[in-house]
């Protein structure tokens, strides 16, 4: 990214998602579950990032 502005920020996100999943089977039931989780953390050369996000659902 470029940019002509003084103190331009300048941002990097990182963003990692994580997924799982499972199953169980008995006789005449079934249960089935899973889950996300979303990290997001920001940096900037300028100024003040973002503060880092981090969300599990659900929940």
């Amino acid at each position: 990214m470029q940019s002509n502005l003084d103190e331009f920020a300048y941002p990097k996100r990182n963003t990692k998602l994580v997924a799982a999943a499972t199953e169980m089977d008995w006789d005449h039931v079934t249960i089935s579950g899973n889950v996300l989780g979303s990290f997001i953390n920001e940096r900037v050369e300028h100024g003040e990032a973002a503060t880092a996000k981090r969300e599990i659902t659900p929940r």
